[in-house]
């Protein structure tokens, strides 16, 4: 009789519970029938409002049916960067090809022609106008607006540019050519334009992660990230969820375009989804430096006191470029020189300011020289003319470069064929394309038929320019590259493995190389020390060891030349243009 109270007392409780709860649960139910309603009435939206879109832009297109629009998505492209460079280019390789099709650039100032961007700034003749269509919305991609969550900041503030853009001209084929891929799905959803895109730099790169993960110091890892582990998690978590999103976002691209063996790897293994990224090397103007003498004769009297010999950097004033190692390194290297060399060396800084951050930022490189001391040593040459970066190159013995993980280095390749000894980051583009040994004859062959059809700059080579450059392909295989044994009177001794005879390993997409071999082109290092010790390993190479350096150097520049570009980047294109 008392258990069967029991039973009865739980049932009454548990009724009673269940009593309780009904409205809760009746309440949840409308919410999630509401939220489904919701989520059926915005699909139902966004399909209504891409198809009104695609309508809009075939009716927009109506009456350019025989005349293909290709679209470039580049917001500054009235810049003087690589990037800008690589754009004009490209659209004066697809005139060439296809002078029916009808070219648009999404972006650049109001009431600047294309003619004149192409010209002024880079000398770059193209056969026809362009289009540019000015975007009112560009500003939403400025870094500016967002100090936190900027990788996300940017690709959302992308969509409605991308968008205003796609409104504004509607395209056959839509190429990004600035790295906002997030714009690609969109692009295709709004005017079902096939899409591709030539790729400089990963928005977010496995570097970056690890970066996060390890606690460094970086541009992209403030210190106050750096020094908790909790904010660093939550950094970590975020970089993944973009990564994968970013990597969705990649997929979308019908053409993959790398600039350089780093990218593409990094492409190769960021977008899984998408098709295989293709190495289509920037153009570097090289034959405009080809003509310059490759001897230095002031290095002849710097030993004595009697020369001053120059160090140039080629770089935009962005903190990634790293000026501030330069600028250490320096220090250092100045440190174990003699007193009749001391005040005989000059370090000349060539970059470009882009605005007020970049302004503020030349503002504390010149504080810093002068709290090393280096205001009689170190001279800023800021948003210099062609003509003078070609002077100031035409003088210089070493070209230095910093960046860590550079994508590519059109700086270090103009360096290479003005005849300075390249001393650049051992990561990145330098390091897997750009500053290496070519033991591979194949590759030598290739390069000197490439050089006797006189493919320079997109135009031929006088007989002169052929002659003397293929000569000199013959003394570098006669001379080689003769190791230095006796290093008396060296102002540091090689333990950083920078020395002339030991290997400095390159991991990467391409076969194991070394930076210093039978034939180099140049010199890596990481950091204050091996960067001040190479210095003054170049500085203590005899005459012929640079000559023979600085020819193999120029000869190898020429793969990257405006042919080279594009042959490779048609190749690429043609699958779009040609079905």
């Amino acid at each position: 009789m008392r258990s069967q109270r029991m039973v009865n007392t739980g049932r009454q409780a548990s009724f009673q519970m269940s009593c309780s709860l009904a409205p809760l649960l009746a309440v949840i139910g409308g919410l999630l029938s509401y939220g489904m309603w919701l989520a059926w009435l915005g699909l139902a939206y966004a399909v209504g409002f891409i198809a009104a879109s695609r309508l809009y832009c075939a009716w927009r297109r109506r009456g350019e049916a025989h005349r293909p629009v290709v679209a470039f998505f580049h917001p500054y492209c009235n810049a003087g960067g690589g990037g800008e460079r690589v754009l004009w280019c490209a659209i004066r390789a697809l005139q060439k090809r296809y002078p029916e099709a009808s070219i648009v650039v999404y972006g650049g100032e109001a009431g600047v022609s294309s003619t004149e961007i192409a010209h002024r700034r880079f000398g770059i003749s193209i056969q026809l106008p362009v289009s540019i269509v000015h975007l009112c919305l560009r500003s939403l991609l400025s870094p500016t607006l967002y100090p936190r969550f900027t990788l996300l900041g940017q690709a959302l503030g992308s969509l409605p540019v991308v968008a205003e853009a796609v409104f504004r001209r509607p395209p056959d084929i839509f190429v990004d050519s600035t790295g906002h891929a997030f714009g690609l799905p969109l692009a295709f959803a709004l005017s079902g334009a096939c899409t591709a895109c030539y790729v400089h730099y990963p928005t977010v790169t496995t570097e970056m992660v690890e970066a996060v993960a390890s606690g460094i110091l970086a541009h992209n890892n403030a210190e106050v990230v750096a020094q908790s582990a909790v904010l660093t998690r939550l950094k970590l978590i975020y970089y993944r969820a973009f990564a994968q999103a970013y990597g969705l976002a990649g997929s979308a691209a019908t053409i993959v375009m790398a600039n350089s063996s780093w990218t593409q790897a990094h492409l190769a293994t960021l977008w899984s989804g998408a098709v295989p990224p293709r190495l289509v090397f920037p153009p570097c103007d090289v034959a405009s430096f080809l003509d310059l003498p490759l001897e230095r004769p002031r290095e002849m009297g710097w030993q004595d006191g009697n020369e001053r010999v120059e160090i140039v950097s080629i770089g935009q004033f962005r903190p990634e470029k790293n000026h501030e190692l330069q600028l250490r390194a320096f220090r250092y290297f100045l440190d174990g020189l003699g007193p009749l060399q001391y005040n005989n060396v000059t370090l000349v800084l060539i970059g470009g300011c882009r605005g007020p951050e970049d302004e503020k930022r030349l503002g504390s490189l010149r504080a810093l020289v002068v709290s090393l001391d280096l205001t009689n040593h170190v001279d800023f040459q800021v948003n210099v003319d062609f003509s003078t970066l070609r002077q100031l190159l035409a003088g210089a013995s070493v070209g230095l470069h910093t960046m860590w993980n550079e994508h590519f280095g059109i700086g270090v390749v103009e360096c290479m064929a003005a005849g300075a000894i390249v001393l650049a980051h051992n990561s990145g583009g330098p390091r897997l394309d750009i500053v290496l040994s070519d033991d591979d004859d194949d590759d030598v062959d290739e390069e000197e038929n490439e050089m006797s059809e006189g493919s320079i700059h997109g135009e031929r080579c006088s007989q002169g320019q052929i002659t003397s450059v293929v000569h000199e392909a013959d003394l570098i295989r006669q001379e080689g590259f003769k190791q230095r044994e006796n290093t008396g009177g060296s102002m540091f001794k090689s333990t950083d493995g920078f020395g002339l005879g030991e290997s400095t390993h390159v991991q990467g997409p391409r076969k194991m190389r070394t930076s210093i071999s039978r034939g180099p082109t140049g010199f890596l290092a990481s950091d204050e020390q091996s960067f001040a010790s190479a210095l003054a390993r170049i500085f203590n190479l005899t005459r012929a060891e640079r000559m023979s350096l600085r020819r193999r150097a120029r000869r190898r520049a020429l793969r990257f030349s405006d042919d080279c570009f594009e042959t490779t980047f048609l190749e690429a294109f043609s699958q779009l243009m040609e079905p």
